[in-house]
């Protein structure tokens, strides 16, 4: 035991052994000093009892003094193995505090609403539990402040990045709380906007800030009330309330000796002339109240009050938290079809293959050798697996046009129906051919585009490093936000995540996290959660993984995120629910039209998923008919090589 406990009315210090059970402590002192002004005590080599409630440690003669651990919660302070195992442990809550740098008057330092984030940090992780503290973000939105020398101020914009830096970070190593508290006025408002949008990126995390200024502020009133110090003198800004507490949380920062009366008249009511004209329109030494006066007596039970407030926060926001999909979820699938074959592609998209086709073929009857509605039929006979029917319209149908715009959307089908086949160079040729066509209209990010699924093919091909390069390519053709650049950035982040390249990985995924909150992206929040999902599946998260993947499929039900659903299922040793989602996954129509490689792969996974379960008849049969689309490749695959050992055996 070392125990330094003092201020300027006196002083309580010592040392010795000892031993504690239950909260209780028999103490063994080697040396005891008590002092005040004017005289001092000492005792060697005695004992004495005491209890410590896990804060405070209580003398038996009634004296309490408040325990600090350095660095106990402090995340920077913690060895990287040291933060590892404490999330072992079950330390989940990650406290983000939000200061400021600026003028607090002469008599308090530019770091006090930083130092005030550091003090209420500590006092809650005690509090709460299971906490550590993330370092301090030592500057805020200050404007107001800029005609005081050494007032740094940041945009709003800026600062919410920083916190979403922090955020990304938290999250990734697995923090399931993350609580971010403002400690300056003007950060309060950012704060709240905070987190909504957090929450939105992170369902697998609750992430809450504070942003009630009125009660941050309202539990000052309330102790000077209690005081007897007036609203006026007490202040709101660098008066007696703040430059009390500042003498309880750190008095290196506070010149008492400097201090001046300021502004002593209503500050709220002055709020609109400051925050527009500059703290030193109403105040030109920066004061807000009178801090002459101020105590480290008062000053504690400020601190006191605030960080109750905010503990209590802590932990009511914690408390019975399970994760949820949001509810205010963009719709991000496949376009409402229009015009004169709309009914047509509506019956398709349901299912109703038969009355799809009739309609179609109706429209024909009107509009003989119409390419729309030859290509519109060609899908049908995709969907229902008469690839050979369908290669065929198509390839008389591009004999027989000679419109570039035609041209290149029969390519791009044919590109589509040869990877049913296993035809991966010959759907790379059309491809290119389709991006040729493209580039006659002067369309770079659509031949980006065109690029894109060739590295796509090559991705899931097992050629994955080819696949990054090609992307690299398509997204030098759509270098500027868009939803073709969205969708690439997207792709070339699962590649680097088959390739166990995280880092790069999490790049991309900024980059889509950066851009979902402008309302002509919103949609492509799907693609943040599917990616982040990919991700967490490679850190062995799998729980994490599926409600990101539920999110994505609540935004659009497509092969790709679907398939990954069934494998953080299948990770989790969920078989059945990972069946059932491969199931799903081989029953969609329209939306695997543009992905057929995943449709067709779920074939084989659905055979493994079956003979891991033991049923090797069923899984024979999935592998058999994987073997129907794939059988005749032009690729040696793995899965084509092991999918004939299960059939032939």
């Amino acid at each position: 035991l070392v125990l330094v406990s003092g201020d300027e009315n006196g002083v309580e210090t010592g040392y010795g052994r000892y031993e504690a059970e239950n909260g209780a402590i028999r103490v063994d002192l080697d040396y005891w000093t008590s002092a005040d002004k004017t005289s001092a005590s000492n005792k060697n080599h005695t004992g004495m009892n005491a209890t410590f409630d896990g804060e405070s440690l209580t003398l038996e003669d009634g004296r309490r003094f408040h325990v600090l651990t350095p660095g106990r919660h402090e995340l920077e302070k913690k060895t990287w193995k040291e933060v590892d195992a404490a999330l072992e442990q079950g330390i989940d809550t990650a406290i983000i505090t939000i200061g400021a740098t600026e003028q607090h008057g002469p008599q308090l330092a530019l770091a006090t609403d930083s130092a005030s984030g550091d003090c209420l940090a500590r006092m809650v992780a005690e509090r709460v539990g299971q906490a550590l503290i993330t370092p301090n973000i030592r500057v805020g939105i200050s404007p107001h402040h800029m005609r005081f020398a050494g007032t740094i101020s940041v945009r709003a914009p800026i600062l919410k990045s920083l916190v979403y830096e922090y955020v990304h970070s938290l999250a990734w190593h697995g923090f399931r709380h993350i609580a971010i508290i403002p400690t300056h006025g003007t950060n309060f408002p950012m704060a709240g906007e905070l987190e909504p949008e957090l929450q939105r990126l992170y369902p697998h995390v609750n992430i809450f800030s504070y942003s009630d200024a009125d009660a941050y502020l309202g539990s000052a009133a309330v102790v000077s009330e209690h005081l007897g110090i007036d609203p006026a003198t007490a202040g709101t800004h660098a008066g007696l309330s703040e430059t009390a507490f500042m003498l309880a949380c750190q008095p290196d920062l506070v010149d008492l000796e400097s201090a001046e009366q300021g502004f002593m008249g209503d500050a709220m009511a002055m709020g609109e002339k400051l925050n527009r004209d500059g703290t030193h329109s109403i105040s030109p030494i920066g004061v807000l109240g009178d801090p002459r006066g101020a105590t480290v007596e008062a000053g504690r039970e400020y601190l006191e009050s605030r960080a109750a407030l905010l503990a209590d926060y802590v932990m009511e926001r914690r408390e019975g938290w399970t994760p949820e999909i949001p509810g205010d979820l963009p719709y991000g699938g496949l376009p409402e079809p229009e015009g004169d074959l709309a009914d047509a592609v509506r019956a398709r998209r349901n299912g109703d293959f038969d009355a799809a086709r009739q309609m179609l073929q109706e429209k024909l009857q009107e509009q003989p050798g119409d390419p729309m509605i030859v290509l519109e039929l060609a899908r049908i006979d995709t969907l229902e697996d008469r690839i050979d029917s369908a290669r065929a319209s198509l390839e008389s149908l591009l004999a027989e046009t000679t419109d570039d715009e035609t041209q290149e959307k029969i390519h791009d089908e044919l590109a589509l129906l040869s990877t049913y086949q296993g035809r991966f160079s010959e759907a790379a040729e059309h491809k290119l051919e389709s991006k040729r066509l493209r580039g006659l209209r002067n369309d770079p990010a659509g031949e980006g585009l065109k690029l894109f699924y060739i590295a796509y093919f090559q991705a899931e091909t097992g050629r994955v490093d080819e696949a990054i390069e090609s992307y690299g390519q398509a997204l030098e053709l759509a270098r500027d936000p868009s939803d073709i650049n969205l969708d690439i950035e997207h792709l070339v982040g699962l590649a680097l995540v088959k390739k166990g390249r995280l880092l790069d990985a999490a790049q991309r995924l900024r980059v889509i996290g950066d851009s979902v909150n402008e309302p002509e992206f919103r949609s492509h929040i799907r693609r943040f959660y599917h990616l982040n999902g990919e991700i967490l599946l490679l850190l062995n998260r799998p729980e994490d993984a599926a409600m990101n993947f539920q999110a994505t499929l609540k935004i659009y039900d497509h092969p790709l995120y679907r398939e990954s659903m069934a494998r953080a299922k299948w990770q989790a040793g969920d078989l059945e629910g990972a069946i059932a989602e491969m199931e799903r996954l081989v029953a969609l129509t329209d939306p695997r039209l543009d992905i057929p490689i995943h449709y067709v792969k779920a074939h084989y996974q659905l055979g493994q998923l079956y003979e891991q379960q033991g049923d090797r008849d069923r899984a024979r049969d999935w592998y058999h008919r994987f073997l129907q689309f794939w059988g005749s490749s032009d690729m040696d695959l793995e899965e084509i090589r092991e999918a004939r050992k299960k059939t032939t055996g």
